[in-house]
């Protein structure tokens, strides 16, 4: 059977809230039937392996939905660009979305997976709307071409910040009318559990070799942003001047980020050099 969309889904220690999280996706998908689940679990998470085998993988063959468990070596929070890229490896070969999805994730939106088939054949990262109307694709879809052209999703663990800020400079981000809410403790006041409290957030200072705007790690983006711009151009025959003029400096690449940002949630420019 074919995949329309892949969800990557990394988990560690939660259990109420992932069996809340995967019945909110089914419960509001119109057609579940070539959705795949891709969960991504630490060798070393006694809770989350036990709630897996006994809770979650009896509600996953109740209701016949395809999945894979793949076991990582524990990498932290600060490697999650490694599970997600690991998860992207593992997926149907036909699949043609992939959608990041965390424990903490919960849909809203009746028939949220039509929107997403809706767009099968386009290049564009599709965001969600989450908290604050964030101007980041907080849980990214991707066409799956965007793994396969680069082998990887991300190259650093903020991954909504990586695959966003390279969709705005390649002028492909859309948001759908699919609404999420994203139960992180710093957001809502829940979930400030071991998994969260041990979470390491790689921004906010530049001089550090590991930071999203290292300047060596900039330099990664763009030239992942590169890629899929001559992609774009020779497989899609597809119009990247906007690109080019962001490249040379005669256009903003995020004037249209900064459009979506009602909220000012972004406050420090991006840099593409």
């Amino acid at each position: 059977m074919s995949t329309d969309i892949s969800i990557l889904l990394p988990t560690r220690g939660r259990s109420d809230m992932l069996m809340r999280s995967l019945t909110s996706l089914r419960d509001l998908a119109t057609d579940f039937s070539t959705i795949e689940i891709l969960f991504g679990m630490d060798k070393d998470d006694a809770v989350g392996l036990e709630n897996m085998l006994h809770h979650v993988t009896p509600w996953i063959k109740t209701h016949n939905i395809a999945h894979k468990i793949v076991i990582f070596e524990p990498m932290g929070y600060h490697n999650l660009h490694r599970y997600i890229n690991g998860l992207a490896e593992n997926k149907n070969s036909q699949s043609n979305w992939l959608f990041f999805w965390t424990d903490l994730g919960i849909m809203k939106t009746q028939g949220w997976d039509t929107y997403i088939r809706a767009k099968t054949g386009e290049f564009k990262l599709l965001s969600v709307v989450t908290h604050n109307e964030h101007p980041y694709s907080i849980f990214p879809i991707i066409p799956c071409e965007w793994y396969e052209t680069l082998g990887h999703i991300s190259q650093h663990s903020l991954n909504d910040a990586w695959v966003s800020s390279i969709a705005y400079a390649l002028d492909i981000f859309e948001r759908l009318p699919v609404y999420c809410d994203h139960e992180r403790f710093d957001l809502t006041g829940t979930n400030n559990d071991d998994t969260y409290q041990r979470r390491i957030v790689l921004e906010g200072d530049p001089s550090n070799p590991l930071d999203f705007n290292y300047p060596e790690i900039v330099r990664s983006r763009m030239n992942d942003a590169g890629k899929l711009a001559q992609w774009l151009q020779d497989v899609k025959n597809q119009d990247m001047s906007f690109f080019r003029e962001c490249c040379d400096g005669t256009r903003d690449p995020w004037v249209k980020m900064r459009a979506n940002d009602p909220n000012q949630q972004v406050t420090a420019t991006l840099k593409t050099d």
